[in-house]
């Protein structure tokens, strides 16, 4: 009975997805403001004003000289290869036309052709795409397969061994399972993937590549993304390097995010579905499907060493949307400052489907951390007149906790009307100011977390649920 109710959760989830993939824009330009069109079928000389004469390509679109209020529109069907970059205040970016939402890959090419493979050892392929960044996953026939990024570290004594799992590696040499690859970024630049199916350019009808970028790169604020699908990145789907205010994603469909290693030299790795750094005003993420993120589906942090934060979080909505194989659903922190220089307030987390947090492409992390919520243990100053919910969510199963939200300040978000799904013996996580992960269990949702109106599922772990 409980695994029927919990398959019905995931029906309900399921018809969500759909209706976010097949949402159709409803963007109409304001009175002055101008409309351009882009189509893989437009060409670079026409003026984009129209859609017999759109533009083609996001260079196109980045040139254009944009004023606030203007929008521009990506026909449905089509798919870009590159960085669409946001610098004009006041601009909405949507979609026309019938078909799936317009696709923007930071993956420079389908690899799926068998002269981009050249075999070089037994079973081992050298990828003859060059790759000048970062290669943090590939992704085959749009996720029936993904690759385990390996990269070697000094494990002592002179030995190098792969970051992740600490068996001896020193290159591609020592690839030895189906879909681990090599890319030796800072060398020789070429990328190796073991297969022993044949050429995968033969084998596969779609292999992409994510590159270490920011797909969706804005510098501007009171900026808008909507019914646009983002994929293919080894760094950020959407993102914004400073303090934003008016940030507002909505209808959009973001999947296989992240993989790229974070700082040259090093072995970390990171990716963001949608992140800001810094202060975060008037940041609204609605009716969102996110999956398969190596870190966070949404994300606003700003942390600092040697500084205190002056960083505020206000007026902050994450709602309807799905996430689905995330390592974290949602994730947020700042760090050091006092409750009037840095705070949170008019935070709003509410009816959210998160699904399967650690599981999937994350999985291959080294550091085990999943948590549909997931704030880390800095300051996380909630306001004394703040307000900050978190109602009507399911959080349903996580590798290791099902949400954390620490608080320095000792205040803590108000949960109410979610349902907790996990496993027996599985971890409920935190709220507050202890930082101490419960057990999941039936009291510790309403002790713990406050949640006395929600609805909680403890699954056997042998317990096959239906998705």
């Amino acid at each position: 009975m409980r695994e029927a109710v919990i398959t019905q959760y995931r029906v309900e989830t399921e018809r969500r997805i759909n209706e976010i993939r097949n949402t159709v824009s409803e963007v109409v330009p304001a009175d002055g403001s101008t409309a351009y069109y882009v189509s893989n079928n437009g060409n670079s000389s026409n003026d984009g004003l129209s859609k017999k004469t759109p533009l083609a390509t996001l260079t196109d679109v980045n040139r254009l000289k944009l004023k606030p209020g203007d929008v521009v529109y990506f026909e449905c069907g089509s798919i870009w290869r590159g960085q669409l970059k946001s610098t004009v205040d006041g601009v909405t970016y949507t979609s026309y036309g019938d078909g799936d939402k317009p696709k923007i890959y930071s993956s420079p090419e389908n690899g799926a052709d068998e002269a981009n493979w050249r075999e070089v050892a037994e079973h081992i392929y050298e990828c003859q795409i060059s790759f000048h960044l970062d290669v943090g996953g590939i992704v085959f026939n749009e996720g029936e397969y993904w690759g385990i990024k390996k990269i070697p570290v000094d494990g002592g004594n002179g030995v190098m061994v792969d970051n992740a799992t600490r068996e001896k590696f020193y290159g591609y040499e020592d690839l030895k399972a189906n879909f681990d690859f090599y890319h030796d970024v800072y060398n020789t630049g070429r990328l190796y993937l073991y297969y022993d199916g044949g050429n995968p350019g033969e084998v596969f009808d779609s292999i992409e590549f994510n590159v270490r970028t920011t797909t969706i790169l804005t510098t501007a604020d009171n900026v808008t993304f909507d019914n646009l699908c983002v994929k293919y990145c080894g760094g950020t789907g959407i993102g914004k390097d400073t303090h934003s205010t008016g940030l507002h994603i909505t209808n959009c469909e973001i999947g296989w995010i992240g993989g790229s290693i974070m700082i040259a030299g090093e072995a970390t790795r990171f990716g963001n579905g949608i992140q800001i750094w810094g202060s975060a005003y008037d940041f609204l993420v609605d009716n969102c499907y996110f999956y398969q993120v190596y870190d966070a589906a949404m994300s606003w942090q700003w942390c600092s060493k040697s500084k205190l934060c002056f960083s505020k979080a206000d007026g902050v909505a994450f709602r309807n949307n799905v996430m689905d194989y995330c390592n974290y659903s949602i994730e947020y922190f700042f760090s050091e400052g006092n409750v009037e220089d840095c705070y949170m307030k008019n935070i709003d987390f509410s009816d959210n489907h998160m699904w399967f947090a650690g599981e999937g492409f994350c999985a291959q992390r080294p550091d085990i951390s999943a948590a549909h919520i997931k704030s880390w243990t800095h300051v996380n100053n909630i306001a004394l007149d703040g307000y900050f919910v978190i109602k009507d969510n399911i959080f349903a199963f996580s590798t290791v906790n099902l949400t954390e939200t620490y608080s320095k300040t000792g205040t803590s978000p108000k949960y109410s009307d979610n349902v907790y799904i996990q496993y027996a013996n599985g971890m409920l996580g935190f709220t507050g100011g202890d930082g101490n992960a419960s057990v999941f269990n039936e009291g510790n949702v309403k002790k713990v977390l406050g949640d006395t109106t929600g609805n909680v599922f403890v699954v056997e772990k042998s317990k096959k649920v239906e998705m």
